[in-house]
Formats: structure tokens, sequence, C-alpha cells
């Protein structure tokens, strides 16, 4: 299987849909705080959430391992966004 996109909305500072394409090699380049490690967070975070689904067992809600990096609301949730979604 191989990787040709991946699109993050809605973690950390990226609240837009943003589509990122992959080829052969991939580089991430940008100024400081501009959400390299971020987007390079949310991949890993997709990737042990597929693996985690691989390694469940069947007709079973128990989990062979629990993801160390999992989302958390209150850490990966951009911030700007919180507002609307706290007082319904």
């Amino acid at each position: 299987m191989k990787l040709t996109k991946f699109t993050i909305k809605n973690f950390r500072s990226i609240t837009d849909g943003s589509e990122i394409h992959f080829g052969n090699y991939s580089v991430l380049v940008g100024k400081n705080n501009e959400g390299k490690t971020t987007v390079l967070m949310a991949l890993r975070l997709a990737m042990d959430t597929l693996k985690l689904h691989a390694y469940q067992l069947p007709n079973t809600k128990r989990t062979i391992f629990k993801l160390k990096n999992a989302y958390e609301w209150d850490r990966d949730f951009p911030i700007s966004l919180r507002l609307c979604c706290t007082n319904m």
C-alpha cells in the first residue's frame, strides 16, 4: 500500500481541510511555527489508529495495545474553534 495524499482538518493549528500529496520522496519545508510538526503528528496519529484497528480482536472491544500519542481534545483541537463547540 502506498500513501498518495493525506487531508488534515481541525487538528492543532490546522483548521482548514489541508490536503497534502505525497510522491516517492516528500519533504516538508516552511518557516518556524507553520505546521510541519503538526502534519507529522497527524500522520502518525492516523497510522497508529489504523494499526490499532488492525490488531483489534474480532467481536470484542478489547485491544492488544493502546495508542501512546492518542488524540486529546484539550491538546489537539484548534483553540480558535473551541468557543463554538464548548457552548453547546
